[in-house]
């Protein structure tokens, strides 16, 4: 979804097409785009129902602002996001995962002539 929450991207459709119900979230925005795709994914009325994991340790503030930082990640554990560490991620057990073959998936081009071979994983939960 854009920042206005008007204009949907394909994203959410494509999760909800395989079944992706749970979320792990990194980026170097927090405070920006990592907190938005928190919001929306738990707070929209407009997306599907996801579990939201956000790994903090993966994550960096906009211009390094740390109070910024601090009242982002506690808003997207307000949301109902659970907050974790690389170190917590790498213990986890991995989930079961199809894979398509990639002879079998769909190709697609994406800008400036890029192929992309669309081998998906479905992660089921």
């Amino acid at each position: 979804m854009d920042n206005t929450q008007n204009l949907m991207t394909e994203l959410d459709n494509t999760l909800q097409a395989k079944g992706i119900t749970h979320l792990f979230i990194a980026g170097i925005a927090t405070d920006v785009c990592v907190h938005a795709t928190v919001k929306d994914a738990l707070m929209s009325t407009k997306t599907g129902k996801y579990n939201v994991t956000v790994i903090k340790d993966a994550t960096a503030a906009v211009l390094g602002d740390q109070t910024n930082y601090d009242t982002s990640v506690a808003a997207m554990k307000g949301f109902g996001a659970t907050i974790v560490n690389t170190a917590d991620v790498l213990k986890m057990a991995c989930p079961e995962v199809k894979a398509t073959a990639v002879s079998d998936a769909p190709q697609k081009t994406i800008g400036a002539g890029l192929l992309f071979l669309g081998l998906h994983f479905v992660l089921g939960q």
